[in-house]
């Protein structure tokens, strides 16, 4: 029910009471009385923000005159929440689930100025014992103010891999835990992401709803409701109660039964395996290779991450390929998603429809110079330089809603399957979704074409894997082989050689807890001695199976008689 009270509003639900003033969220309570929101350490944290394309934030609501905020109850269950504001008008629609007690807020945000990115919802306050339980690469659980989440800024579903975060108190038994969840049951897949912390109170959280590019002209933004709802009994709880819906909206059951019936039976991956066939013949006196996952880097004529679109295979890789098949291992040759080198014949089509940074507008890919500490990872904006350096691995991205590039991709992938008898593909940066300049094509989302190319591989045969990186709740639906990358890219702390012990401390499986039954995940192990055995370790914890990465610089047949083998696979069961 809604009410209206002397400062502001009053919901209550079957399983939660909420309170605002003016436009902040001042009290959220379960209905037996626990406060999840301490009102005298909110400081100043605004209740919404406008973000603009410069990267300005205003906060809303604060200005000691033009803030006017006016309530309207429609029903008892539904309400209008209108600011007037310096910089902008703001309304959030209030309104209640009445299947499920959920308070559902839904806001939107316009102004004369031009240059809008999007509009956030922050909660201030959040109590101090609560942690944050979040599916950022594969599953966090830790303090708002800890040192690996404090200010953490991530994109769905890039890097914020389903759209919710759970906060929960710290009791030691799971059971007794309590706490809220905020949600979005977004069916639509509209861009939006999530801020730990703001510089009033690093004990909040904001969410955000980001329009589609391009910015430049846009003024407004909106259509994303968040639900909001308490809960008691563990994270498990609501991050099932997610589970739930999106496995019914997106009829994740259909595209389970896509998968290969082979995978049950895998217990060891190989990722970044070396194109030695030497390796496929001592393996197979250790394990039975009916139950081995391959993902093979060097299978092309050229070199790593050069010449995308060619799927051509070497006469090297075809001979491993076949003889992989031959002894019963279930080899994935890589591929790449949505990158393309800009010397490729394609490109000449292809240049109008890559993504441009939606802020920036710098043309989004990759490359890898050979200069240590090299992190500028897209490609160069030059011209001159741009089609010329090959040794700079420079790539390209393209919005995949563009349906020519994945008629490229399934061609290739088709021809492959009838040379080389496959049953599984790996296609790289998959995990990506970009909210690009040009972000609507034809008619479609990066998203959308995201999810239609994993789909349209899947569905060149009968239970053929495809395989890719990292785990989200777009990519996942159709993949049936991904690599774990763990939070905030732990891999490159631990190749850099920093510790990365708070990685176990860190660690919980909720992307798991989501996607069992669809993904299957293999691990992303680097880094050497104690740190390297804790990524291992950290990789299975989030369900992933025992996977080899093996050095490329020494004898992968000698690397299989070493003590990490055996660690290895001694937790293959």
């Amino acid at each position: 029910m809604l009410q209206r009270t002397d400062k502001g509003l009053r919901i209550e639900t079957a399983t939660t009471v909420a309170e605002f003033e003016g436009i902040q969220l001042v009290s959220l309570r379960s209905r037996a009385g626990e406060e999840f929101i301490d009102r005298q350490r909110m400081g100043k944290t605004p209740g919404f923000e406008l973000f603009h394309l410069n990267g300005k934030v205003d906060a809303l609501g604060t200005h000691p005159l033009a803030s006017q905020v006016t309530y309207t109850l429609l029903t008892d269950s539904i309400a209008e929440i209108r600011l007037s504001d310096w910089e902008c008008d703001l309304s959030v629609r209030v309104s209640i689930d009445q299947t499920n007690g959920d308070i559902l807020l839904e806001p939107s945000a316009w102004t004369i100025q031009r240059g809008i990115a999007g509009v956030g919802w922050v909660i201030g306050g959040i109590r101090r014992d609560m942690r944050v339980v979040a599916p950022l690469q594969q599953g966090v659980r830790l303090p708002l103010d800890h040192p690996q989440i404090s200010g953490k800024h991530a994109d769905w579903a890039s890097n914020w891999e389903a759209g919710f975060l759970v906060f929960e108190s710290d009791q030691a038994e799971e059971s007794q835990r309590s706490g809220f969840t905020v949600q979005a049951w977004d069916e639509r897949l509209l861009f939006k992401g999530i801020r730990i912390g703001h510089p009033e109170d690093s004990h909040s959280a904001s969410f955000v709803t980001w329009a589609p590019g391009p910015w430049e002209a846009n003024q407004s933004v909106g259509n994303v409701a968040w639900r909001l709802s308490t809960f008691t009994g563990g994270w498990r709880e609501p991050v099932r109660r997610y589970r739930d819906w999106l496995w019914t909206t997106f009829r994740l059951e259909e595209a389970a039964r896509m998968r290969p019936d082979w995978l049950e039976d895998i217990r060891l991956a190989i990722s970044w395996c070396p194109t030695e066939p030497r390796l496929l013949d001592a393996l197979a006196r250790k394990v039975d290779p009916r139950k081995v996952f391959i993902h093979l880097p060097h299978w092309r004529p050229q070199i790593y991450d050069q010449d995308y679109p060619d799927f051509t295979p070497s006469p090297e890789g075809e001979a491993f390929i076949r003889h992989a098949n031959q002894l019963g291992y279930h080899t994935a040759p890589h591929c790449n998603a949505c990158q393309m080198s800009p010397d490729h014949p394609l490109f000449f089509a292809a240049r109008d429809f890559c993504t441009r940074g939606v802020a920036d507008q710098r043309w989004g890919g990759w490359s890898w110079l050979p200069v240590k500490g090299w992190a500028a990872f897209g490609p160069p904006q030059s011209y001159s330089l741009m089609p010329n350096r090959k040794d700079w691995n420079v790539l390209v991205n393209v919005h995949l809603a563009w349906s020519p590039w994945r008629r490229e991709l399934t061609r290739s992938a088709a021809r492959l399957i009838e040379q080389l008898g496959l049953d599984s593909i790996f296609v790289d940066v998959s995990h990506l979704i970009h909210n690009s300049d040009n972000a609507i094509v034809e008619g479609l989302s990066y998203a959308q074409g995201s999810l239609k190319l994993i789909r349209e591989l899947a569905e060149l045969a009968p239970g053929f894997c495809v395989s890719g990186e990292g785990r989200n709740e777009v990519s996942s639906q159709y993949l049936s082989v991904t690599q774990l990358h763990l939070f905030n890219y732990a891999h490159v702390m631990a190749i850099d050689g920093a510790d990365v012990s708070w990685v176990t401390e860190a660690t919980i499986p909720v992307n798991e807890e989501l996607f069992r039954g669809l993904t299957l995940g293999i691990g992303y192990n680097y880094g050497s001695g104690e740190n390297r055995r804790r990524m291992v370790d950290a990789s299975m914890a989030q369900g992933g199976i025992p996977t080899l990465i093996l050095d490329r610089n020494t004898d992968p047949v000698e690397q299989l008689e070493g003590e990490e083998c055996a660690y290895i696979l001694s937790h293959m069961g």
